[in-house]
């Protein structure tokens, strides 16, 4: 790794994971490709689901619930919200 910092090289993709929950890819455009949820949020899936529909409908509230907190936490990271620091500014 040190050799291709280095040699002027930077990275294209940013393979990370977020809480220990949900891993993702970061792209130096700060697109988040390949959303995958661990076996920690799998594991917290409905066991009372009677059917597919209701399986997917527990996922789908887990994971949206974990992508909330994720994308909080995505933004807080790297520097909050431009509506944030102009309304910051305008008051001042």
């Amino acid at each position: 790794m040190r050799r291709h910092i280095e040699a002027g090289k930077q990275c294209m993709r940013l393979a990370m994971t977020w809480d220990d929950r949900v891993s993702f890819v970061l792209t130096p455009s700060l697109t988040i490709k390949r959303i995958t949820p661990l076996d920690v949020i799998k594991d917290a899936s409905d066991p009372t689901a009677q059917n597919d529909d209701e399986q997917f409908d527990s996922d789908m509230t887990l994971m949206t619930g974990e992508l909330a907190r994720m994308f909080a936490d995505i933004v807080e990271v790297l520097g909050g919200e431009q509506g944030d620091a102009m309304l910051q500014a305008a008051a001042a």
